[in-house]
């Protein structure tokens, strides 16, 4: 087994799939497909609203474009995660991983029967 060396430590930790207990969900590029989706039905007249896909809180407004943009997928998010997004990436802080949005994570937990 390799030991960690202090280069290590600083080297950026880039998780390609997010685990929940042992079970492998998924990964960075199918998750943007996922949230990208959702990006599609948004733009759809008579859908509804959907609660954010970032947070997962219903605090988005209506007609869907009063929202933030995401910077990291073609969905819109509620103004609270703009701003984050926005901050992060200002400071020059790692984004949070599409995999770990909220949407992605419950979709994991519903086709896997959690």
């Amino acid at each position: 087994m390799k030991e960690e060396t202090p280069e290590d430590e600083d080297k950026p930790r880039k998780e390609a799939e997010l685990k929940i207990g042992d079970e492998s969900i998924y990964t960075e590029e199918e998750a943007k497909t996922l949230v990208e989706c959702l990006g599609i039905l948004q733009n759809t007249r008579g859908v509804g609203s959907f609660p954010c896909p970032r947070c997962g809180y219903n605090r988005m407004k209506d007609p869907v474009a009063k929202n933030a943009l995401s910077r990291r997928a073609d969905v819109y998010i509620c103004s609270e995660c703009g701003q984050e997004e926005a901050i992060l990436d200002a400071a020059g802080k790692d984004p949070l991983p599409l995999n770990r949005w909220d949407m992605v994570i419950a979709l994991a937990k519903e086709m896997k029967g959690w």
